[in-house]
This record gives C-alpha cells, sequence and structure tokens, in this order.
C-alpha cells in the first residue's frame, strides 16, 4: 500500500516535470511554423519577436535608457571632467609637437599647458552656451526604442532563446521543479483518496 502511494507520488512528480519542461521549450521550438495535425505550430517567443522586440524597445525608452537621461549624462560634471582631461592632454601633446624643437622643452611643454588649458576653458564655455540645444539634439538623435527593438529584431530566434534562457536559467529550473512537486503532491494526494475511498 505504501509503495502504491509512492509510486503515485513519482509517477505524479515525473509528469509534472516533464509538463513543465515541455510547455518553457514550447515558448521556443518549433524556430519556423510547422503543420501537425491541420494545425500550425511555432513558438511564442519566435512568433511574437517582432512584436517582443517593440515593446522592450518602448520599456527601454520611456523607463530605463530614455534620450534626455542618456544626453544629460553625457553633459554631467564627471563625464565632462574626463573629456576635458582627455582634451588637455591631446591638445598640450599636439601644441608640443608642433612647436619647433629649437625652443627649450621647459618652455615648450610650459607654453603647451598654457595653450591647452585656455583650449578647454573655451570648449567648456562653448558647451555651456551649447549645452541646451546639444541636449535636444542628441535626444531626437538616439532613438532608444529603435535602437533596442533593431538589435532584438536582428537576433536569430535561436540566439534570443539562448539569452532569454541564460538570463532565466535559475526561474526555468525552478519552474520545472515547482511542476515535479506539485505533481508529487497531487500524485500523493491522489493516492491517499483513492485507499481512503475504495
Amino acid at each position: 500500500m505504501l509503495f502504491r502511494i509512492l509510486f503515485s507520488g513519482l509517477i505524479g512528480a515525473t509528469i509534472g516535470y516533464v509538463t513543465n519542461d515541455i510547455a518553457i521549450r514550447l515558448l521556443f521550438k518549433p524556430l519556423h511554423p510547422k503543420k501537425v495535425l491541420g494545425m500550425t505550430l511555432q513558438g511564442l517567443i519566435p512568433r511574437r519577436q517582432s512584436e517582443i522586440a517593440s515593446s522592450l524597445g518602448q520599456i527601454m525608452a520611456e523607463h530605463i535608457l530614455d534620450g534626455q537621461a542618456l544626453a544629460g549624462k553625457l553633459m554631467d560634471e564627471n563625464t565632462m571632467g574626463e573629456v576635458e582631461s582627455i582634451l588637455e592632454k591631446t591638445v598640450c601633446r599636439k601644441v608640443s609637437e608642433k612647436l619647433s624643437a629649437l625652443i627649450p622643452a621647459r618652455i615648450r611643454e610650459t607654453m603647451a599647458r598654457r595653450v591647452a588649458r585656455a583650449a578647454v576653458r573655451e570648449a567648456r564655455s562653448a558647451m555651456e552656451e551649447m549645452a541646451p540645444s546639444t541636449l535636444g539634439w542628441i535626444t531626437n538623435r538616439l532613438d532608444v526604442e529603435a535602437m533596442v527593438a533593431k538589435s532584438v529584431n536582428d537576433l536569430s530566434a535561436q540566439k534570443l532563446e539562448e539569452v532569454l534562457l541564460t538570463l532565466a536559467r535559475k526561474e526555468v529550473r525552478a519552474i520545472k521543479v515547482l511542476g515535479g512537486l506539485i505533481g508529487l503532491v497531487i500524485g500523493l494526494l491522489q493516492s491517499a483518496i483513492a485507499i481512503c475511498l475504495f
């Protein structure tokens, strides 16, 4: 009798696990439409990839990477400081290279540093004047929604499956195990009820 209850639980667990495994696979497979018993079957993700891409693009643009935030980040104090540092080093090197070798190295380096600092000051002033129109221009040019949608649409269905399953590996495993546990409980209950009734 105990064997029968445990066996029913094992059968239920197997059915639950396998059913969830098949359901997850059917999200992605078959990649291309196939006729089976007069019905057309295709995985949900490949069939709706363009809709998924569009939705992801919209979510990214509205809630995660909106153009205004990206443009603002490009113009923030830390980014500008890094740009100024690179600009100063580059101008200093270029000016030093252009100055005659007849000028002593110490004087040449001092002149190059002064020119570079002046160039950076002027560049900062110009950037501050241009910032509002530049931010608008950048925001209009960065169509995050279209960029994300195109990137997702350009993925092959197989690559999209690989990416999604990699991201959700733990959750997919948990869904399968949970299906097995639910099947186990149902199998055990079914056996216990059958024994009590008969």
